[in-house]
């Protein structure tokens, strides 16, 4: 009898027990919540800044997007030298508050510095920063931290160790591949993570890690499909599954005659000089790896000008990531492929033997009818012409980011300006004195 009443207690105790205590399950737990923008930064229009003017307008956006938005992970590639840093990195990072690391990967001194880096918010506790180069770099002269020579392109990443709310670790490395990533640079970025969680006697089996870059390919290309046998997950690809190769989810977008195109990726003043048309492509990505890491949502974002300047040549990709579970309930995040598109593109001008003939005379000048443009996506020329073609754009305000450039045979550039204002373009065949000139207002998309 004893026996009979300890064994109804027991399970009594564990039919109670079982009612009110609950283990919780992944499903019911919310994860925590990462906000985080990969942004190629663009230092080739650097040297045609030398009194700051565009980079203290792009700067000053910055910081007040990074205040506006509070990302926790910041990733950023071909990160410029601002008024006495190495790395304009570390001027967002003591003008934001955020903890950073960064590599400068080439410079000249005195002039121009290109660099990858991150910055992380305060409460994630960045530490343990490290950089390395990757297999296939060039050599070069110099640590990291200031300015470096080098005599041949080169791909290196650079990041560091952060701590969950739950106490477990996340590595977040930035990186920015030389051209067609190859597979054996981003694999190297892996297994140097894979190394430091062993020194650490951290589990390899679950780690959790965050790699953001500018891969210079596209989503079918080596780099990315080695990423992705490893077990990473491509979040903006998670967030739209089935259109992530599609033209509206470029980040690179020199297609003029199309609303996703950035007028920097040809912009006249630009070192080295960009002047090929080309098509529409994704090539900066974030990707996670880690058994309970979940894509909330993920947009193209810096699609329109930031205090009349574009940010870069490439768009910016922002994810928002949960880390340990789901979203918290009731919660939403909006997910749009892009965050501003509207029907707005460039003026294209082919120059060619229509618009610059004249008729067996040496000298002439043709008119072009006069015309309004979108403010943000400005006016772009073709050089059809097989000869070299100096063109010119004047008037009111500023001409970004040069007013002037030389065309050879197929190349292309683009202005563009602040609304409201009127400027006059000249483009001429220098040794036969041939001219097309026009007069252009510029006006604000609404």
């Amino acid at each position: 009898m004893k026996f009979d009443l300890l064994l109804r207690n027991a399970l009594r105790f564990f039919v109670f027990s079982s009612l009110f205590f609950q283990p919780p399950s992944f499903a019911q737990t919310p994860g925590q919540v990462l906000k985080v923008l990969q942004l190629n930064f663009n230092s080739e229009m650097v040297l045609e800044d030398g009194d700051y003017h565009i980079r203290d307008r792009r700067f000053t956006a910055m910081v007040q997007w990074i205040n506006d938005n509070k990302p926790d992970i910041v990733f950023i590639e071909e990160g410029w030298n601002y008024r006495g840093f190495y790395s304009i990195t570390e001027a967002l990072a003591l003008a934001t508050n955020y903890d950073f690391a960064y590599r400068v990967g080439m410079g000249v001194p005195l002039m121009i510095a290109d660099s990858d880096g991150l910055l992380v918010r305060k409460g994630l506790g960045l530490s343990q920063t490290d950089n390395f180069t990757l297999p296939h770099s060039g050599m070069s002269f110099g640590k990291g931290n200031g300015w470096v020579l080098s005599l041949a392109a080169n791909s290196y990443a650079v990041g560091g160790r952060i701590t969950l709310q739950d106490g477990s670790p996340m590595y977040v490395y930035a990186t920015h591949l030389i051209s067609n990533a190859d597979a054996q640079d981003v694999e190297a970025i892996h297994a140097d993570v894979v190394k430091q969680a062993k020194r650490r006697f951290e589990g390899v089996d679950h780690l959790q890690v965050l790699i953001a870059g500018d891969f210079n390919s596209i989503p079918s290309d080596p780099g990315p499909k080695s990423l992705i046998n490893l077990g990473y997950h491509d979040t903006y690809a998670d967030a739209h599954a089935g259109v992530s190769s599609q033209p509206e989810a470029c980040t690179s977008c020199d297609d003029p005659t199309s609303v996703y195109f950035n007028p920097m990726t040809i912009s006249p003043g630009l070192f080295p000089k960009q002047a090929t048309l080309s098509p529409d492509h994704r090539i900066d990505y974030i990707f996670a790896l880690g058994p309970k890491i979940k894509t909330l949502a993920s947009t193209v974002v810096f699609n329109q000008p930031e205090n009349h300047v574009w940010m870069s040549d490439h768009y910016g990709v922002l994810s928002t990531i949960a880390v340990g579970g789901n979203a918290p309930a009731g919660v939403k995040y909006p997910n749009p492929m892009r965050d501003v598109v509207r029907g707005d593109h460039s003026l294209v001008i082919h120059l060619n033997d229509t618009n610059l003939t004249c008729d067996q005379v040496e000298k002439c000048t043709t008119q072009f009818p006069d015309a309004v443009i979108s403010a943000a996506k400005g006016i772009t020329f073709i050089n059809d012409t097989g000869k070299k073609v100096k063109v010119t754009v004047n008037g009111k305000g500023h001409v970004w980011p040069r007013k002037y450039t030389t065309l050879k045979k197929t190349e292309a550039t683009t202005f563009y300006f602040s609304p409201g204002e009127t400027h006059r373009f000249v483009a001429q065949i220098p040794l036969s004195r041939k001219k097309l000139v026009g007069t252009i207002q510029s006006k604000e998309m609404q």
